[in-house]
């Protein structure tokens, strides 16, 4: 049995992979460089950062804002080639389009049942609402077919998880390393032998693999 190192410095060094690159105003920015201009969340197709460039200081580089904002109105999805919310589809993300099981945004309109892949509850009045027909399961967006888009089926960080690592859903073998609470980690790591104990938090030779959810 080893124990796993809980500093986040060692996920920082690149031991951990992120599966979410950070978004980068100076990737493609329009070719007429405007003063400003909106780039979607990669992580989340409701939200967007403003990209800005600092006036007089002699060159091209945009500057991003701190975090990402969520469109105005409930369930509007961000167009990154309008650049507007509306009635957009919502993209698949690098992370899927979960968010916190909790109502913590005033603008967020519905979040996952951590329990039940099948239902979702709306915000704020915490009303449950049932995925049903060839759609039964919910992706943190909309009720879909493929169960391994259900939220429970990504690694979550929850209250007082934050510096822990918490298992991989679709992987024995993995897990992730918390940096927030109430967020879907992205820095992974493998254990070098034997599989991922959730409930010491450490990687053993003798605990069975047992995965939540099917691989994709």
């Amino acid at each position: 049995m080893r124990l796993l190192i809980l500093v986040l410095g060692v996920a920082a060094a690149g031991l951990a992979s992120a599966s979410c690159p950070p978004p980068d105003c100076n990737a493609g920015p329009p070719p007429d460089t405007p003063p400003f201009f909106l780039l979607s969340d990669p992580q989340d197709c409701h939200k967007y950062y403003i990209c800005y460039n600092e006036e007089g200081d002699g060159d091209d580089t945009y500057f991003i804002t701190g975090e990402s904002y969520w469109c105005e109105d409930h369930g509007a999805v961000f167009s990154q080639v309008d650049q507007l919310c509306g009635d957009y589809t919502c993209a698949e993300s690098c992370s899927g389009t979960c968010a916190p099981y909790e109502c913590i945004d005033p603008l967020q309109d519905k979040i996952a049942d951590p329990y039940n892949c099948t239902k979702y509850h709306t915000c704020p009045d915490g009303k449950t609402v049932q995925c049903e027909g060839d759609k039964p399961f919910f992706d943190g967006d909309q009720c879909q077919a493929d169960e391994s888009k259900c939220c429970h089926c990504k690694p979550y960080c929850s209250q007082g998880q934050k510096f822990t690592n918490v298992p991989d859903p679709l992987d024995c073998k993995s897990y992730y390393f918390c940096v927030n609470e109430h967020d879907f980690p992205t820095y992974q790591s493998t254990c070098d032998v034997g599989n991922f104990d959730p409930f010491t938090s450490q990687c053993s030779e003798t605990v069975p693999c047992i995965t939540i959810c099917p691989a994709p």
